[in-house]
């Protein structure tokens, strides 16, 4: 219905329903439905998110090991688990979840700059607005990053416009997830 101008509500045969459920995951399918109204079109977007997830994976990787034998060894067992490549085929928010928590490990494992602190705050929130269910990992990511802050060698002066930029910009966009009242 958002689509169509009509708000972000579920109507069928004129009957309405309004959704519970935190919105960024129906949001990511939009460009999807854009396309092609066919509700079967969030299975390209859950591939997309896939890729993406994929992708993240590797530089994790490439982060934290060397050979590049392991690299690849535990790439194939990632992309064989059968849940990875079930995901796609099942309309969850899990789907979208996965590539922004490995966004957050990736950025938990390099080092810190006011961008990564900023968009830690974005991880934060996002992973909320993804699914609910999912506030204790939010609380947790938001925690550890905070942790990584004073623990990096860092003035406090940059320690403290770090935590600043993670906190403020979580803040600001709870406030604006809040008022949207899902």
């Amino acid at each position: 219905n958002l689509i169509e101008g009509e708000g972000f509500y579920i109507s069928r045969e004129k009957r309405e329903w309004i959704s519970g459920v935190p919105p960024l995951y129906s949001v990511s399918l939009l460009p999807g439905f854009i396309i092609n109204s066919d509700p079967r079109m969030f299975y390209f977007t859950n591939v997309l998110l896939s890729l993406i997830s994929a992708i993240l994976f590797v530089l994790i990787l490439k982060k934290l090991i060397e050979n590049i034998w392991i690299i690849g060894f535990v790439f194939f067992l990632y992309v064989s688990n059968y849940f990875i490549y079930w995901y796609p085929t099942i309309a969850m928010a899990e789907n979208l979840i996965l590539p922004i928590f490995l966004f957050g490990v990736w950025l938990i494992i390099n080092k810190i700059s006011n961008t990564k602190a900023f968009l830690a705050g974005i991880v934060g929130i996002t992973l909320y607005a993804t699914k609910g269910a999912i506030a204790p990992l939010t609380v947790s990511f938001l925690l550890i990053y905070a942790i990584k802050i004073f623990l990096e060698n860092n003035s406090i002066r940059e320690k403290i416009n770090f935590w600043l930029f993670l906190f403020f910009v979580f803040l600001f966009a709870f406030t604006h997830l809040i008022m949207y009242k899902f």
